[in-house]
Protein backbone atom coordinates (compact mmCIF):
# COMPACT_ATOMS: atom_id res chain seq x y z
CA UNK A 1 0.00 0.00 0.00
CA UNK A 2 1.68 3.31 -1.34
CA UNK A 3 0.85 6.46 0.68
CA UNK A 4 3.29 8.80 -1.13
CA UNK A 5 5.38 9.48 1.89
CA UNK A 6 8.85 10.81 0.90
CA UNK A 7 10.94 9.30 4.02
CA UNK A 8 13.52 6.73 3.61
CA UNK A 9 12.43 4.36 6.06
CA UNK A 10 8.99 4.53 5.20
CA UNK A 11 8.71 0.68 4.82
CA UNK A 12 10.79 0.23 7.91
CA UNK A 13 8.71 2.24 10.20
CA UNK A 14 5.26 0.67 9.10
CA UNK A 15 6.55 -3.04 9.64
CA UNK A 16 7.95 -1.77 13.40
CA UNK A 17 5.02 -0.08 14.24
CA UNK A 18 2.37 -2.73 12.71
CA UNK A 19 4.24 -5.56 14.92
CA UNK A 20 2.56 -3.38 17.96
CA UNK A 21 -0.42 -3.18 16.55
CA UNK A 22 -1.26 0.40 15.41
CA UNK A 23 0.74 2.82 12.78
CA UNK A 24 1.57 6.22 13.95
CA UNK A 25 3.34 7.24 11.03
CA UNK A 26 1.96 10.50 10.50
CA UNK A 27 4.43 11.62 13.09
CA UNK A 28 7.33 10.72 10.91
CA UNK A 29 5.20 11.22 7.57
CA UNK A 30 2.54 13.75 7.80
CA UNK A 31 1.50 13.09 4.37
CA UNK A 32 0.78 9.14 5.23
CA UNK A 33 -3.17 8.37 4.79
CA UNK A 34 -4.75 7.38 7.97
CA UNK A 35 -6.63 3.85 7.41
CA UNK A 36 -7.33 0.85 9.64
CA UNK A 37 -7.01 -2.34 8.04
CA UNK A 38 -5.15 -4.56 10.34
CA UNK A 39 -6.89 -6.82 12.86
CA UNK A 40 -4.86 -5.05 15.74
CA UNK A 41 -6.33 -1.71 14.39
CA UNK A 42 -9.66 -2.95 14.49
CA UNK A 43 -9.39 -3.60 17.97
CA UNK A 44 -7.71 -0.65 19.02
CA UNK A 45 -10.89 1.40 17.09
CA UNK A 46 -13.80 -0.78 18.89
CA UNK A 47 -12.17 -0.50 21.98
CA UNK A 48 -12.23 3.19 21.79
CA UNK A 49 -15.65 3.25 20.27
CA UNK A 50 -17.47 0.63 22.93
CA UNK A 51 -15.91 2.36 26.17
CA UNK A 52 -17.17 6.11 24.82
CA UNK A 53 -20.67 4.11 24.56
CA UNK A 54 -20.30 3.30 27.68
CA UNK A 55 -20.72 6.77 28.77
CA UNK A 56 -24.35 6.95 27.29
CA UNK A 57 -25.72 3.99 29.79
CA UNK A 58 -23.88 4.50 32.71
CA UNK A 59 -22.22 7.40 33.23
CA UNK A 60 -20.85 7.32 36.94
CA UNK A 61 -19.57 3.96 36.59
CA UNK A 62 -17.99 4.69 32.75
CA UNK A 63 -16.21 7.83 34.46
CA UNK A 64 -14.69 5.95 37.49
CA UNK A 65 -13.51 3.97 35.28
CA UNK A 66 -11.94 6.40 32.73
CA UNK A 67 -10.37 7.81 35.51
CA UNK A 68 -8.77 4.36 37.33
CA UNK A 69 -7.98 3.07 33.55
CA UNK A 70 -5.78 6.44 33.06
CA UNK A 71 -4.33 6.43 36.89
CA UNK A 72 -3.23 2.79 36.36
CA UNK A 73 -1.92 2.51 32.86
CA UNK A 74 0.02 6.02 33.49
CA UNK A 75 1.84 4.41 35.49
CA UNK A 76 2.95 1.62 33.21
CA UNK A 77 3.26 3.75 30.52
CA UNK A 78 6.14 6.16 32.86
CA UNK A 79 8.18 2.74 33.05
CA UNK A 80 8.05 1.73 29.83
CA UNK A 81 9.09 5.35 29.15
CA UNK A 82 12.01 5.28 31.33
CA UNK A 83 12.63 0.98 29.93
CA UNK A 84 12.65 2.80 26.60
CA UNK A 85 14.45 5.53 27.16
CA UNK A 86 17.81 3.66 29.73
CA UNK A 87 17.51 0.55 27.69
CA UNK A 88 16.61 -1.60 30.86
CA UNK A 89 16.75 -4.69 28.65
CA UNK A 90 13.14 -6.01 29.58
CA UNK A 91 10.02 -6.47 27.83
CA UNK A 92 8.91 -2.80 28.59
CA UNK A 93 11.88 -1.91 25.45
CA UNK A 94 10.64 -4.62 23.09
CA UNK A 95 14.71 -6.14 23.60
CA UNK A 96 13.36 -9.37 21.44
CA UNK A 97 12.64 -7.09 18.86
CA UNK A 98 15.73 -5.15 17.06
CA UNK A 99 14.03 -3.48 14.50
CA UNK A 100 12.11 -1.59 16.96
CA UNK A 101 15.28 0.26 18.48
CA UNK A 102 16.18 2.04 15.10
CA UNK A 103 12.86 3.89 15.02
CA UNK A 104 12.98 7.86 16.46
CA UNK A 105 12.66 7.76 20.24
CA UNK A 106 9.66 9.75 20.22
CA UNK A 107 7.89 7.28 17.58
CA UNK A 108 8.99 4.52 19.92
CA UNK A 109 7.33 6.22 23.16
CA UNK A 110 3.83 7.19 20.94
CA UNK A 111 3.84 4.14 19.57
CA UNK A 112 4.90 1.47 21.78
CA UNK A 113 4.13 2.84 24.90
CA UNK A 114 1.26 5.81 25.12
CA UNK A 115 -1.46 4.57 22.30
CA UNK A 116 -1.38 0.97 23.79
CA UNK A 117 -1.48 2.21 27.48
CA UNK A 118 -3.59 4.94 27.60
CA UNK A 119 -6.18 4.42 24.63
CA UNK A 120 -6.47 1.14 23.96
CA UNK A 121 -6.03 -0.39 27.68
CA UNK A 122 -8.37 2.22 28.78
CA UNK A 123 -11.41 1.66 26.63
CA UNK A 124 -10.52 -1.87 27.83
CA UNK A 125 -10.82 -1.08 31.19
CA UNK A 126 -13.99 0.67 30.67
CA UNK A 127 -16.09 -1.74 28.75
CA UNK A 128 -14.79 -4.61 30.66
CA UNK A 129 -15.43 -2.90 33.99
CA UNK A 130 -19.09 -1.88 32.91
CA UNK A 131 -19.44 -5.33 31.78
CA UNK A 132 -18.83 -6.80 35.29
CA UNK A 133 -20.72 -3.32 36.90
CA UNK A 134 -23.98 -5.09 34.84
CA UNK A 135 -23.78 -8.47 35.61
CA UNK A 136 -23.61 -7.27 39.22
CA UNK A 137 -26.37 -4.97 39.08
CA UNK A 138 -28.44 -7.85 37.69
CA UNK A 139 -27.62 -10.22 40.44
CA UNK A 140 -28.14 -7.30 42.82
CA UNK A 141 -31.78 -6.97 41.28
CA UNK A 142 -32.77 -10.63 40.98
CA UNK A 143 -31.84 -10.86 44.80
CA UNK A 144 -33.42 -7.97 45.90
CA UNK A 145 -36.71 -9.26 43.55
CA UNK A 146 -36.38 -12.62 46.21
CA UNK A 147 -35.99 -11.03 49.04
CA UNK A 148 -39.23 -9.41 48.51
CA UNK A 149 -40.95 -12.45 47.09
Amino acid sequence: MQHGCPCDSRARHRAAIEARGWRVAELECPEAAFDIDTPEDWALAEAVVAAGLQAFGWRKLAGTLLVYGLGSRAAVAIVMFLALAFNWGTHYDFVEQPGLQQLPFVTRIVALALIPQLVFWVGFTILLGCLAGAVTALFLAARAGTARA
